[in-house]
């Protein structure tokens, strides 16, 4: 019967049994130790970032800039969408902003400006999502520091990947 629930009660649920009633001490810990991305970013920028750590990039994928920056989501994984047909990218954009019909840069695990640029694609986000548990709400518009679910972009990742903003002249359109 519990199974059946909605998610929140179901974890409400959960937590309880594992401790207690009250779930207070959980909720402080979650705040005090896991940071918000606003200060997470310069950590994530300075370990997974290869460029040049100086540009003007890196300074808004540390700031977590939406207003004006370039865009640049870190993709983790891909997940299988409801209907079975495609796969949504679970990704945090570190800047910038993503919108439906968005022309980004897909560079897959293998892209190496230095060496090889041939794993990359330019693909259009057809969707935004924001994920739920097990339900996703449409958005509009994502901002830097989000960790949103993108559809139209998984048909050039095989794992994960760096989405970007097409260059003026890159872009096909």
């Amino acid at each position: 019967k519990d199974f059946k629930s909605n998610v929140e009660p179901l974890l409400r649920l959960c937590m309880k049994a594992f401790f207690g009633d009250d779930i207070s001490g959980m909720t402080s810990m979650l705040v005090r130790h896991i940071d918000p991305p606003s200060i997470a970013s310069k950590t994530k920028v300075q370990t997974l970032y290869t460029g040049p750590q100086d540009s003007d990039l890196v300074q808004d994928m540390i700031a977590c800039e939406s207003a004006g920056a370039e865009f640049m989501a870190l993709v983790a994984k891909l997940i299988p969408s409801s209907d079975g047909e495609r796969f949504l990218a679970v990704a945090r954009i570190m800047s910038g902003v993503a919108k439906p019909g968005d022309e980004i840069r897909v560079l897959g695990d293998a892209y190496d400006p230095d060496y090889d640029d041939e794993d990359q694609a330019v693909s259009s986000i057809t969707e935004v999502y924001l994920p739920m548990s097990r339900y996703k709400t449409k958005l509009e518009v994502a901002f830097a520091g989000q960790i949103v679910l993108l559809e139209g972009v998984d048909s050039s990742i095989n794992k994960g990947a760096t989405l970007a903003t097409v260059a003026e002249d890159e872009n096909p359109s």
